[in-house]
């Protein structure tokens, strides 16, 4: 019984020792001043960004007959491009485009003129504001070095009086002291960046301020801006939408009883495999519907050099995948007597033909051959509706 209240006694004793000691640790911390690492204010520089002035171009709208669904997909791509250049983003269609970029071309060097003289005029306004700040500048970070540097000397005579103490509060100086390194190398760290921000506002504004530099600065933007128009013009992505462009075209000159569907990506109802190929989804650059049957349009514009390196897809595979999945939509709906043809329409080279059931057409030729085929069995509409309840 006495060992068992011995046991007991030397177990709280050492219970109310470890939570003696528990409370002084949890008290080790120390309370450090609050320390408010600002940043300083620095001027607004976007007020030196001037506008690229665009020619004020004629709005030209594009309505396409009633029996032609959709636009190029190539003219998508290159619109969704054109969305961050003011001023072309409205162009209707791939010649509007070219005739913007000759006309802001031959506009240049009238508006590098423009542009310098607004820029001469606000920085003239700006001047004596813009002086103000680079006088500021020079010591904008010394108000808030003091400020830390006060709040820092107050811990550092926090631990000179803690270290004349006792055993804890001596182990408090020891743990509050590499705090203190701690926050003045994040001082030194804090002042630096500031310096580094407030070098480059000067410079900016001395550079602002310089009118030889806004003349270079301004010819610099145009320059770039002029390389990335000249970019889109000669783009593989444009030839493509002229090529495509010019098919819709061509091929909206048919008759009302036809529908051309044009961007359309199907997919598979099940798996289907082309010569050990899966086939989950096509995208169809244009699709025709005459009473005559169904006619998947392939369009390239490929140049000599590109024909002949090898690269890209290979155009009659494409056009014959594309085939075989519209061709097995129609079976499974029960049009199995709707034929459909492949075409691939070309307004330049293309790579040596290996498919026998592969049309090549150019542009111009294209309606005729589609109206070459007289037959008058297919219920257009009911096509149209089996065709596009695939549609992804």
């Amino acid at each position: 019984m006495i060992e068992t209240i011995l046991i007991c006694g030397g177990i709280a004793t050492i219970c109310g020792i470890a939570i003696y000691l528990w409370g002084e640790w949890r008290n080790f911390a120390v309370d450090v001043p609050d320390i408010d690492w600002e940043t300083p204010e620095f001027p607004k520089l976007n007020m030196m960004e001037l506008e690229i002035p665009i020619p004020k171009f004629q709005t030209k709208t594009v309505v396409p007959p009633p029996h032609v669904l959709g636009t190029s997909g190539a003219w998508k791509a290159v619109s969704r491009v054109l969305d961050r250049l003011p001023g072309f983003e409205t162009a209707a269609n791939p010649a509007d485009l070219k005739d913007r970029i000759k006309a802001y071309q031959a506009a240049s060097e009238t508006v590098r003129t423009q542009m310098i003289a607004r820029a001469e005029q606000a920085a003239n306004e700006q001047r004596s504001n813009l002086e103000q700040w680079l006088n500021r500048l020079a010591t904008i970070e010394k108000p808030i070095e003091k400020q830390i540097r006060a709040r820092l000397n107050e811990i550092a005579a926090k631990i000179e009086t803690m270290a004349k103490g006792g055993f804890w509060e001596r182990q408090r100086a020891k743990r509050l002291r590499r705090k203190l390194s701690k926050n003045e190398r994040k001082l030194d760290e804090h002042l630096r960046g500031i310096r580094q921000e407030a070098k480059a506002c000067q410079t900016a504004i001395q550079n602002w301020l310089t009118s030889a530099w806004r003349a270079e600065s301004i010819a610099h933007r145009l320059q770039s801006q002029l390389r990335n128009l000249n970019e889109i013009a000669a783009s593989k992505e444009l030839a493509g939408a002229i090529a495509e462009v010019q098919v819709i075209n061509e091929l909206e000159k048919l008759p009302e009883s036809c529908r051309i569907i044009n961007d359309i990506t199907l997919k598979a109802p099940h798996y289907i495999h082309n010569r050990g190929n899966p086939i989950q989804s096509e995208q169809i650059d244009t699709l025709v519907i005459t009473p005559a049957g169904v006619f998947v349009v392939e369009v390239k514009n490929w140049s000599r050099e590109f024909a002949e390196s090898g690269h890209g897809f290979n155009p009659y595979e494409q056009v014959s995948r594309a085939r075989q999945l519209v061709w097995i939509i129609l079976q499974e709906a029960g049009l199995r007597h709707v034929k459909v043809r492949a075409i691939v329409a070309t307004h330049g080279r293309l790579p040596a033909k290996k498919e026998e059931f592969v049309a090549v057409k150019q542009m111009t030729q294209l309606r005729d051959y589609i109206r070459w085929f007289n037959d008058s069995n297919v219920d257009v509409r009911e096509t149209e509706d089996a065709i596009m309840r695939w549609q992804q």
